[in-house]
């Protein structure tokens, strides 16, 4: 009985997986009833919110240790906050960067088929 139930729990850790992975970007692409503008700022959207979710919080906790590296009176635990703090703030903003280059084009892409469909 409890093999079943541990069965059934690995096959819907599956299925979930397998649902959220489909559905992070494959849906858009096999979905071929939405029109491309739907697409488009369903993309927007995304990379929208993983720039809030994500990109933003490793900001600001590469600039919260470099703060407080910056009174320790441990010369280790210094320079150790120091480093990794800066690490953290420069992968978050080169992560930046790219999304809001990635939006950017999206929304230019977005505005170019806006003007095509609609003279």
């Amino acid at each position: 009985m409890l093999d079943d139930d541990f069965n059934q729990m690995d096959e819907n850790k599956r299925n979930l997986f397998r649902i959220r992975f489909i559905g992070r970007k494959e849906w858009h692409y096999n979905d071929k009833e939405r029109p491309p503008q739907d697409i488009l700022e369903a993309e927007i959207n995304e990379d929208q919110e993983f720039r809030s979710t994500y990109v933003l919080p490793l900001i600001a906790l590469g600039a919260v240790m470099q703060f407080f590296g910056s009174f320790s009176e441990n010369t280790f635990l210094k320079i150790f906050c120091m480093v990794l703090g800066t690490a953290f703030f420069i992968a978050g903003c080169f992560s930046f960067a790219h999304r809001t280059a990635r939006i950017s084009k999206l929304k230019a892409e977005l505005r170019a088929l806006e003007t095509k469909t609609h003279p």
